[in-house]
């Protein structure tokens, strides 16, 4: 029923791409090494679709919110500047007819803290190429991030920032909430920058979800946008209640900017678990039991890829999906968090396409 509901609020989204494919990689003198011994020469392959050009709205606060009127469905990639060590290959004709509105870059902190200057960073070189094409968001950490540091990503005049708290943190470091990010880029660049930041619907940790954590979590959540955060990113999660629930208390509290929700589909037993480590997600009893049914059903190494194990969790995002949005009248965006695996993106793409949620391309 709940696809239903939701099919409804769509509108025609446009005409379909012909394919078009562009190549891009890094011009010689672009990279560096850094001081970091992770740091190594960096050149990305990246092919674009038609209409990727770099026109129109760059800012993703006010590009998301100039979507959400249109009353369609629309998403952006979270993407890795390496694979396995080894460059990002992303061809976007592969996520055709629909592609995404933005890409998002993540930050390692304990990779990146040190290498020098911050322009040669793999995650910035990548954003740098990106963003000559579609609006790009380079995420930043709090972790050992110096004011003369933030000085140095903010010089390379980005139109967007995901500012993040990060798990790690040292003593003393001069920046300690995402909040403190935001203010300090905000009070250099204004308007002319948009930070989105994180949400975290089912608090930030197992042990952070009593009502008054989740007090205290929509109040950090306040400060966030008073500091001025113009777009919301929920983290995982796999319960479409308590994203529900967290949608409705921002909107209760005050909180007006554009809500987007994220999505993650492991593909392998070994990727699930590893969510579930670090506490970034966890499924409801019942569904974490047919997971751990359907790894001993197949019987291989918990690391290789796994079609079932794949498709269950494409089919359980589009049903969250679903509820999501037949729940929330102002909630049209989604994240992929890919870790660059692009293929339960492009799976999870074409169930909603199947059930009428992307008929044709906007």
């Amino acid at each position: 029923m709940a696809g239903a509901v939701v099919i409804r609020r769509f509108a025609s989204l446009g005409a379909f791409r012909s394919l078009q494919t562009f190549q891009m990689l890094p011009k010689d003198g672009q990279q560096g090494q850094g001081q970091n011994r992770n740091s190594c020469t960096y050149n990305p392959t990246l092919t674009f679709a038609p209409g990727q050009n770099g026109g129109g709205e760059q800012r993703i606060g006010p590009l998301v919110a100039e979507q959400q009127k249109k009353g369609r469905l629309f998403y952006g990639i979270e993407v890795l500047a390496r694979t396995r060590k080894e460059p990002v290959n992303l061809d976007f004709n592969t996520f055709l007819p629909v592609l995404p509105i933005f890409v998002s870059v993540v930050w390692h902190s304990l990779r990146y803290w040190d290498v020098e200057p911050i322009s040669e960073v793999d995650c910035i070189v990548l954003c740098k190429l990106l963003a000559k094409r579609l609006p790009t968001m380079p995420h930043l950490t709090c972790y050992r991030m110096s004011k003369q540091r933030m000085d140095q990503f903010l010089d390379l005049e980005f139109k967007n920032l995901l500012a993040l708290r990060g798990d790690d943190a040292e003593p003393k470091q001069e920046f300690t909430f995402s909040a403190d990010l935001t203010q300090f880029a905000k009070c250099r660049f204004g308007d002319r920058i948009s930070v989105s930041v994180a949400g975290f619907p089912d608090g930030y940790t197992r042990s952070e979800r009593t009502p008054e954590h989740m007090e205290r979590n929509l109040k950090i959540m306040k400060a966030k946008v008073e500091a001025g955060a113009d777009c919301i990113i929920t983290q995982m999660c796999y319960k479409p209640d308590a994203i529900i629930k967290y949608v409705k208390d921002c909107r209760a509290a005050g909180i007006t900017v554009p809500i987007l929700l994220g999505i993650m589909a492991p593909d392998t037993y070994a990727c699930y678990k590893n969510m579930i480590k670090k506490g970034e997600a966890e499924l409801p009893p019942d569904l974490a039991e047919e997971v751990e049914r359907l790894q001993c059903e197949i019987l291989t190494d918990p690391s290789q890829n796994s079609d079932q194990i794949s498709q269950f969790f494409v089919n359980y995002n589009v049903r969250l999906i679903c509820e999501v949005l037949a729940a929330c009248d102002d909630v049209w965006g989604i994240v992929f968090f890919t870790l660059n695996r692009f293929g339960s993106v492009h799976l999870t793409l074409k169930e909603l396409q199947k059930i009428g949620l992307f008929n044709e391309v906007s």
